[in-house]
């Protein structure tokens, strides 16, 4: 009895050893699935790893441009075009050429920060969206400002411009409503009563067509 009560106790190490190796195994087994699906990086010591090139994509910044004293509010490149166009809360617009990091113009007249830019298919006209309720629309060329369409009785959170048309522009505002401008005359030709306030709107390339994007969750054409 003895002797088997040695034999037992040799085998207890191993066996402790060989229970603590299946629950790392276990643990390592329900681990390494969670962690991919949390950050989708598979690591070299996991299965499913492949040997990749390496990635193509620039780390080094080109250009470093202080655009706007207290914040930029929009961007958006010129149609076809390396000209950069920014707007933010110091109520100005510019236009940089991405190229030298230079400002090519500066566009003055907004009364508010500036929450969202337009530009025209043509890139003719300029129109910022902003906090003061309003609109404005500059020429590109000379840089003076062609209209400021009024009607909104918000802020105006986003704008577009038509891809189809030089002279069609829809806005939204938080005053429930979404409206289109024709910019040759600078007047709204219809009226759209919204349920919710609208946070983005993008043209259709018919011209058309008009996809809301809003504050209840829901995209409305």
């Amino acid at each position: 009895m003895l002797e088997k009560m040695k034999d037992a106790e040799k085998l207890n190490k191993p066996n402790a050893l060989y229970e603590d190796m299946m629950q790392r195994f276990k643990v390592s087994s329900i681990e390494q699935p969670a962690r991919r699906q949390v950050d989708r990086v598979i690591r070299r010591s996991e299965v499913g790893y492949v040997e990749f090139g390496e990635s193509t994509v620039p780390s080094v910044c080109k250009h470093t441009i202080h655009a706007h004293d207290g914040g930029c509010g929009s961007i958006l490149f010129e149609n076809n075009s390396d000209r950069l166009i920014g707007g933010g809360q110091d109520r100005i617009v510019k236009i940089w050429d991405t190229k030298t990091g230079n400002p090519s113009s500066t566009l003055h007249g907004c009364l508010g920060s500036v929450l969202d830019l337009a530009i025209t298919h043509d890139n003719r006209s300029v129109i910022a969206a902003g906090c003061s309720n309003n609109m404005y629309v500059w020429d590109v060329s000379s840089g003076r400002t062609c209209h400021t369409l009024t009607g909104h009785i918000d802020k105006v959170r986003t704008v577009d411009a038509s891809k189809a048309s030089n002279h069609n522009v829809v806005s939204a505002a938080y005053d429930h409503t979404i409206k289109i401008w024709d910019l040759q005359n600078g007047y709204c030709i219809n009226t759209i009563i919204s349920m919710s306030n609208c946070n983005a709107l993008s043209y259709n390339m018919d011209g058309l067509t008009i996809c809301s994007g809003h504050v209840d969750g829901n995209l409305r054409l």
